[in-house]
């Protein structure tokens, strides 16, 4: 039988240490966390938000990111791990099904939680960050002056942990 060291498995836990603007166009990283624990100190929590696997193993991720102050013209979200050294893997979230409390042409003061999860096979030394991408109406996301605005709130969390080292 194999044995179990605590050291070869990491975990992390962190929380946006402030409201983070969202307005910038294409993908957005998610950076300046809080770490509530980073057992191995493979999260860079405070600059990059970027999760460094110290092992080749089976991780699992999970981001909850609260937005709010959301303009009424954003039609699509999409969160994703952005992952160095395989495939990224996201889900999109249609806004049309998104309830608005602001007035017509305002911003919407509610808080709404979007949450991605997924385990994946990591080599020692990928990467994976979590990240943000908003699209508007008017298709302007990638190239024009775009007009929507939200925030990701500090209730937003980001944590991972190895569930099993690989040979």
């Amino acid at each position: 039988r194999g044995s179990v060291f605590q050291d070869q498995y990491p975990a992390f836990s962190a929380n946006l240490s402030g409201d983070v603007d969202i307005s910038s166009t294409g993908w957005r990283d998610l950076t300046g966390w809080n770490e509530e624990y980073d057992l191995s100190s493979d999260f860079n929590a405070a600059t990059t938000g970027i999760f460094e696997a110290p092992v080749k193993g089976i991780y699992h991720f999970h981001l909850q990111i609260s937005l709010y102050d959301l303009d009424e013209e954003i039609s699509t979200i999409i969160l994703r791990f952005n992952n160095t050294g395989g495939t990224d893997y996201g889900a999109r979230f249609d806004m049309d099904e998104v309830y608005y409390t602001g007035a017509a042409g305002s911003a919407d003061t509610e808080s709404h939680p979007f949450t991605l999860t997924r385990t994946l096979k990591l080599e020692e030394g990928d990467r994976v960050n979590p990240q943000l991408y908003i699209d508007d109406e008017t298709g302007k996301i990638d190239g024009g002056s775009r007009t929507t605005s939200g925030k990701a709130h500090t209730d937003t969390f980001f944590e991972g942990h190895l569930i099993t080292a690989l040979n």
